[in-house]
């Protein structure tokens, strides 16, 4: 096999220049792995899923994947390895997004914390449907992150994510599709409850606790603050 074709397989070939990665190829690596899953939920017992259900859920997960390749940022900038303290007065909220396309659950994790890092408050909120990381890493989580800071009556806020995309959409006041739309217009309106608010793109690694948040929410059973 090619080897430019057998990284595209395995979602390592960023080629500089060119499209990050055809959803063909990616289809071909992952429906396969969504049909093994379901087959061994069969022989061990449990209720397999229609071949529609499987679709779907192949299709969420790839568009998570494709979505999270989105590396364009310009101009470029350099952004801190690690959580950083924001600055006197305010409160950063770190929010991001874990999905589990075979449970058909999305995690949101939220974590708040003042400018001497101690945590004034943490959320991990499940949601039981299948609409995955490509939808819930629209301004939606962003969204909940800014009722979060209301209910604790925060003035002055900074909202971190490691999505570059949530961040440009709500920068830029920026509509690209219905469902995340709705959730965009929600946040900007919310945004007008607070005397500041600001949005900041971080790496994964300054956001590791709203992931862990995140991550545990999709198995949790109810709202956890």
């Amino acid at each position: 096999m090619n080897r430019k074709v057998r990284h595209a397989l395995t979602g390592f070939d960023l080629v500089q220049g060119q499209t990050l990665m055809d959803h063909r190829l990616v289809a071909c690596a992952d429906n396969p792995w969504f049909i093994w899953f379901d087959r061994n939920e069969r022989v061990h017992g449990k209720e397999g899923r229609s071949g529609a259900a499987l679709v779907e859920a192949a299709k969420v997960y790839v568009g998570a994947f494709l979505a999270a390749l989105d590396v364009s940022v310009h101009p470029p900038v350099l952004l801190a390895a690690a959580w950083c303290k924001p600055k006197e007065g305010e409160v950063k909220i770190n929010v991001d997004v874990a999905a589990n396309p075979v449970l058909e659950t999305t995690g949101l994790g939220i974590i708040c914390r003042n400018s001497v890092g101690v945590v004034i408050g943490a959320r991990a909120i499940p949601i039981r449907s299948a609409m995955g990381v490509e939808v819930a890493e629209t301004p939606l989580v962003v969204l909940e992150g800014l009722r979060f800071a209301i209910s604790l009556g925060l003035q002055a806020i900074e909202v971190n994510s490691d999505t570059l995309r949530v961040v440009k959409m709500l920068l830029d006041n920026s509509l690209p599709r219905a469902d995340a739309g709705v959730f965009i217009l929600d946040a900007l309106d919310l945004a007008k409850s607070f005397f500041k608010v600001s949005y900041f793109h971080v790496l994964r690694s300054a956001n590791e606790e709203a992931n862990s948040l995140a991550a545990f929410a999709v198995r949790a059973d109810s709202l956890c603050s």
